[in-house]
């Protein structure tokens, strides 16, 4: 039973909650079987809190601090989760039903047995180590471009890739997402160890990768002589094709996951092109050719709010034709993770999830009827 002075403090908000564990760092909240419904724990010192059995069904705790926290028995069913933190804490006999977990981070986590379905009531078993091999997300390092990303950057990205990845032959770089906003464009890159080093000395090789990576892409942009020789060879490249590409019909370039190693030769680019970029392509321009590529493409023009509503549907009949085996519950969480990555219209986060769905997931979607969730696990797959 939780604390009633604890369970108080933490009724007056996450400010007051945060500032009293900082006061009383010896004190070991209880907060057990304590109704917390919906409550809004965003940022939240929950570090070494007793929450087992606690009701936190929709509550919000993206980028709290759960380390070492029991959560056992949990009801974290519609919980926000994103950039949570629960390293080392023991998460078993929760329900995760419906969690979003984008972000969160489980390093050491303790899970035997968790509840995916809506009633909890249908467990799934892990053995040691297993629940955090299936749902920890890799390191990501972010590159940003405030004023967009330009031709050259975008041609340079996957050889710098390529470059740092013979560099660095213990972790494996992956170009996960590229995305255009008001601010101008980010690229997310994903780094995984290949050599199963411990936490400290991995966390050490992709802060060097970070600072290795923005130090070239600011060589690139600052580095005038080396852009003004780039683009002049571009041109000379553009004017040699030019006649044979002036009665060619535009097309839409797409671009998104490049995954090394990777060779982009003849590329051709004129100065003045512009290349709107949303799916996938491993070079662009007029000529450009790519070679030993590997692409997870969602199409720009695919519908994701529709997709998201067939994967719900989907889901949904997963779990009246699922038999209880373990596989079944995995492919039901990874539809839940894709029609979530859908929603927040991250279509390649969607893809990524579906290409472990299995073809019994494929088969019920074939059996419903839903088209466009069909094609997308076809891709995927």
């Amino acid at each position: 039973m939780a604390n009633a002075e604890h369970l108080a403090i933490l009724r007056q908000g996450v400010d007051a909650w945060n500032a009293w564990r900082r006061e009383e760092p010896s004190v070991k909240p209880d907060l057990s079987e304590a109704s917390l419904h919906e409550t809004d724990l965003h940022r939240a010192n929950l570090s070494g809190v007793d929450l087992s059995r606690a009701s936190l069904q929709g509550a919000t705790l993206s980028r709290a601090n759960l380390r070492e926290a029991s959560l056992i028995g949990a009801n974290l069913r519609g919980a926000n989760l994103i950039d949570a933190y629960l390293d080392d804490a023991d998460l078993t006999g929760a329900k995760l039903w419906e969690t979003q977990r984008g972000g969160w981070s489980i390093k050491n986590i303790i899970c035997r047995v968790a509840f995916w379905d809506r009633d909890g009531k249908e467990p799934t078993k892990y053995e040691e180590g297993e629940f955090e091999r299936i749902f920890a997300e890799k390191p990501r390092i972010v590159l940003r471009y405030p004023g967009g990303i330009s031709p050259i950057d975008l041609l340079a990205l996957p050889l710098v890739v390529e470059r740092l990845q013979a560099e660095y032959p213990g972790s494996a770089l992956q170009i996960r997402s590229m995305q255009t906003d008001v601010g101008g464009a980010s690229v997310i890159i994903t780094v995984e160890d290949r050599e199963n080093r411990g936490t400290e000395a991995f966390a050490a090789e992709v802060e060097a990768l970070r600072r290795d990576l923005v130090t070239i892409q600011d060589r690139l942009r600052n580095e005038e002589k080396l852009r003004l020789s780039f683009e002049a060879q571009c041109q000379v490249l553009v004017e040699r094709v030019i006649p044979t590409l002036a009665a060619a019909p535009k097309q839409q370039v797409n671009i998104g996951h490049l995954t090394a190693p990777m060779t982009i030769e003849g590329t051709i680019m004129n100065k003045g092109d512009t290349y709107y970029v949303s799916g996938q392509a491993g070079a662009v321009g007029p000529g450009a050719h790519a070679r030993d590529n590997t692409f997870q493409q969602i199409q720009s023009g695919t519908d994701l709010p529709k997709l998201a509503e067939e994967l719900g549907r989907l889901r949904a009949a997963m779990k009246g034709e699922a038999t209880g085996t373990r596989e079944q519950d995995k492919a039901i969480g990874v539809v839940a993770d894709a029609e979530e990555a859908a929603t927040r219209g991250d279509g390649p986060a969607a893809l990524r999830y579906l290409k472990s769905a299995g073809e019994w997931t494929l088969g019920v979607a074939e059996k419903i009827g839903v088209a466009l969730a069909v094609e997308a696990l076809k891709r995927a797959m």
